[in-house]
């Protein structure tokens, strides 16, 4: 049905439940300058759509990414610099040490697909105002932007100085045409096969993730999680 909210550009929103369409183009022109063109952005999902399997790696998600336009941005293989940060400033007592290295080393990366699941989520919910705000636009049934897909990815994440001599499966995701693919993979620090030392207990999760847009423009970060109590250390590159 035809909802009654417009969004912050004054798009009328199409509410499509489980599945997505375009925004009619109320001007009539297809020109790219109709606040209702799908060229300029005017399309609609709404945030409660269904979250998908997609068939293969070609089938767009929600008027977004394909999986093959998600891997074409993650190369096999990256060089970098890993930084180690090491215990946050103040954190240990007087007198206490950490094992760890604090001198930078070479990193090498690798991403490979080796098939699984290609996710289709919708996108989230439109930035607009609750009834009576300010903005004189009512919350739309318009998510905002495309759908938001994601696949898993087998990485190495290995330093030459040996901290990190790890293997691990991440999960990639874009947010749509333009933009970088963002990944994330998890160890528990006892399973580790490094020899990096974790800093606040062996019980925490280890969490490695990164921007990838192409051969040559990867970064990420290296950090340490205590549920409930703390987060830092590891490190970042590039």
């Amino acid at each position: 049905m035809i909802g009654d909210g417009h969004d912050r550009l004054g798009r009328l929103c199409v509410r499509p439940g489980p599945v997505a369409v375009p925004v009619p183009d109320l001007d009539g022109a297809e020109d790219g300058q109709g606040t209702n063109d799908v060229e300029d952005g005017g399309i609609c999902v709404s945030p409660d759509a269904a979250t998908l399997t997609l068939l293969d790696l070609d089938t767009p998600c929600y008027f977004g990414s394909t999986g093959r336009e998600l891997l074409a941005q993650v190369a096999p293989t990256y060089a970098s610099t890993f930084r180690p940060s090491g215990p946050p400033s103040g954190y240990f007592d007087a007198g206490d040490t950490w094992s760890g290295s604090l001198t930078p080393t070479a990193l090498a990366l690798t991403f490979t697909y080796s098939g699984g699941p290609v996710e289709c989520s919708p996108p989230p919910p439109p930035d607009c105002d609750p009834p009576g705000g300010d903005s004189g636009f009512t919350c739309s049934p318009c998510g905002l932007g495309t759908g938001i897909l994601s696949l898993p990815l087998d990485v190495t994440f290995q330093t030459a100085d040996g901290a990190f001599d790890e293997q691990f499966v991440a999960t990639a995701t874009s947010y749509g045409p333009g933009f970088q693919v963002e990944w994330v993979g998890s160890l528990p620090a006892t399973q580790l096969h490094g020899t990096y030392p974790p800093i606040f207990s062996p019980n925490e999760t280890v969490y490695f993730e990164g921007q990838l847009d192409g051969p040559s423009d990867d970064n990420g970060i290296v950090d340490e999680l205590v549920p409930n109590k703390i987060s830092g250390g590891g490190g970042a590159w590039p």
